[in-house]
């Protein structure tokens, strides 16, 4: 998908203008739910580099070396209102953040690297990766910790 870049801070990572793929859509009973769905889809579709500025700048993401759905969510107004918006909106907010997630992975795998080159890439699966997880239990945000303490080391 051809995309017009912009160049972010220190890291140079090609943020874009244009739209990702379609999100698709889930039904829900609760009107809110449905309405904060559609209109964060909408925004992604429609203007995706605002997101991804958003992430990159997010210090979470490691001027947007760490690539997170979960952390994509952070970036909606309406997730992270609340505790109880997180668990409301988590399941509405899943296929925008991945999508754009995705799209954040393959634009910066292809784009231009910090250090000119890539050596490591390093991927966290399962509940050390499921940030909404990591605010809720005491044991997950240990670890996540040690794991924050590694990201960082290897992103210097």
């Amino acid at each position: 998908m051809p995309h017009r870049s912009l160049h972010h801070g220190a890291g140079n990572l090609a943020l874009s203008c244009s739209s990702v793929e379609p999100i698709g859509r889930r039904p829900f009973a609760q009107a809110e739910r449905a309405q904060v769905q559609e209109r964060y889809a909408t925004a992604a579709e429609a203007r995706s580099g605002r997101l991804f500025r958003s992430y990159a700048d997010d210090p979470r993401s490691f001027r947007g070396r760490y690539v997170a759905a979960d952390l994509f969510k952070e970036q909606f107004a309406d997730y992270r209102a609340s505790r109880d918006n997180r668990y409301l909106f988590n399941t509405p907010l899943h296929n925008t953040a991945a999508v754009l997630a995705s799209e954040w992975l393959r634009r910066t795998i292809e784009g231009p690297s910090i250090s000119g080159k890539r050596e490591n890439a390093l991927a966290l699966a399962g509940a050390v990766a499921d940030a909404a997880a990591l605010h809720e239990v005491p044991d997950r945000r240990r670890r996540w910790g040690e794991y924050s303490g590694l990201v960082d080391q290897l992103f210097r």
